[in-house]
């Protein structure tokens, strides 16, 4: 997969079992895009300012992912924030 997420710029949907490494992959999307747009900042070129959304069902998951995003991605001046809710479904 990674192939594909450095040569196109196609969206991607992914779908694997659990701990299989899904979350490495939305990283490497979103880490593509950071370097695509620190790219276009040194050559003057006025670029948005990117969103990255990380979607999980726990809020013990988010905040771990956003513990590793916040290492990840800190030479990118990037403020990462959580958002979660916890909800009960039932019948």
């Amino acid at each position: 997969i990674y192939p594909m997420i450095i040569n196109n710029n196609d969206n991607i949907l992914l779908c694997a079992p659990t701990g299989s490494g899904k979350t490495l992959v939305a990283f490497l999307c979103a880490l593509k895009v950071l370097l695509l747009i620190r790219n276009l900042a040194f050559r003057k070129i006025n670029m948005f300012s990117p969103s990255i959304f990380y979607l999980a069902p726990m809020k013990a998951l988010i905040k771990e992912i956003t513990k590793k995003m916040g290492y990840i991605f800190q030479n990118f001046e990037i403020d990462i924030i959580d958002v979660t809710t916890d909800k009960k479904i039932t019948k």
